[in-house]
């Protein structure tokens, strides 16, 4: 999941921005229902929450739209070698602090249980299946969704980081073409990259993948979310400014997700939805634009990030304390009540990394003397309002 960039001179989609922190917290909740709270069981009711994996989809679709707006500019005359090297490294200062920070912490919550699996306090030995030394340079590598990986390991939603590092280095070439695309045309990409979902998925009944197909899962997605950006900066759409369609979008997600729907009908009304939200220009759009919704979405990343960590550091405590996972003695009642007691929890957690990891991180790499010599030149500098 990604960061929407901003350019000098370019208005923030902040409905997008806003969304991306539900959608964020969607993934959370489906992560902290699952094992985690066994007795949190919402099946009996909705399908929602046990399908909310598939809103990492709106983050691959949500990325290739807001970095074609950002960035497409630059690919659409021509590749150069100078512009792509940039590009890369742009998307590599934004994205690698974090998940490095956040493996850190996986690696003393690692070392941490090496003494309390002799004391014979975790069953699970340290540094052994997803969490091997030889994993950990994959994901260090951004590796983690390739061939080399065959499970999901340490960090486990950052699968998704290694996939979108790689549609980023695709970027430049697909925006050649793409960048050039305009009205109707640009729905033949939507289509090729639902397709291809639709191969990959064994016909799309679940699009769950992760370390074994997720790059490509990824890739069809970013794709699609590039020949979208085209659509909306090449028509009118006027209907899409009206809060009615952004609602019969939002209707229509949250009811394939409640209704478990076939997976592969999800990411073309998730592209609508992305569509409307950029355009609407009535109350949901002005509800979206609240300060405290936008804030949520620019601490999302973080929020995405480091959740599992959260998870797994209260799991190992419990199994010292209790002698047990915590979420096993705890009824329905007290689940939901530890769920949202998570939830608080991890929101300021994310905002301090967003605001001690994530930005001076990101700043640091760009300005640094490598990047002023070895990327932009020693007489150039990135340029102030690109994130």
């Amino acid at each position: 999941m990604q960061h929407v960039p901003t350019t000098a001179g370019k208005a923030e989609f902040k409905a997008l921005t806003s969304f991306r922190g539900f959608a964020a917290l969607f993934v959370v909740i489906f992560h902290y229902s699952g094992d985690f709270l066994p007795n949190l069981d919402f099946a009996p009711h909705t399908a929602f929450v046990g399908k909310s994996y598939l809103w990492v989809d709106f983050f691959f679709l949500l990325s290739g739209f807001v970095i074609s707006y950002a960035y497409g500019h630059q690919f659409a005359g021509g590749l150069r070698w100078a512009s792509v090297k940039q590009f890369a490294f742009a998307r590599l200062a934004r994205i690698y602090p974090l998940h490095v920070a956040v493996l850190l912490g996986f690696l003393l919550l690692e070392l941490a249980r090496v003494p309390l699996h002799a004391a014979g306090l975790v069953a699970l030995r340290p540094f052994s299946f997803d969490m091997s030394p030889y994993l950990l340079m994959l994901n260090l590598g951004l590796l983690q969704t390739t061939a080399l990986a065959g499970t999901l390991s340490w960090n486990g939603p950052a699968w998704s980081i290694g996939a979108e590092w790689m549609s980023y280095l695709a970027f430049p070439l697909l925006a050649l073409p793409l960048m050039r695309f305009g009205g109707r045309r640009c729905l033949l990409p939507v289509g090729l990259g639902i397709l291809g979902l639709a191969v990959i998925s064994g016909g799309g009944r679940n699009l769950d993948l992760t370390y074994n197909l997720g790059a490509l899962r990824c890739l069809f997605e970013f794709l699609a979310g590039m020949a979208l950006f085209r659509l909306h900066a090449s028509l009118q759409l006027l209907p899409l400014r009206r809060d009615g369609l952004t609602a019969l979008a939002l209707a229509a997600v949250a009811g394939t997700l409640h209704f478990d729907i076939p997976d592969i009908l999800v990411p073309p009304l998730m592209a609508l939805l992305i569509l409307a939200l950029a355009r609407n220009e009535g109350t949901i759009g002005r509800a979206l634009s609240w300060l405290p919704f936008l804030r949520l979405g620019q601490i999302s990343y973080s929020l995405y990030l480091v959740h599992m960590l959260l998870l797994q550091a209260t799991l190992t405590a419990s199994q010292v304390l209790l002698g047990q996972d915590i979420g096993r003695l705890l009824g329905p009642g007290a689940s939901l009540a530890a769920l949202l007691l998570f939830l608080a929890a991890l929101i300021p957690i994310a905002a301090l990394l967003h605001r001690r990891v994530e930005l001076p991180f990101q700043q640091a790499l760009r300005h640094s003397r490598f990047a002023r010599v070895h990327i932009y030149g020693v007489a150039a500098a990135p340029r102030a309002g690109l994130t």
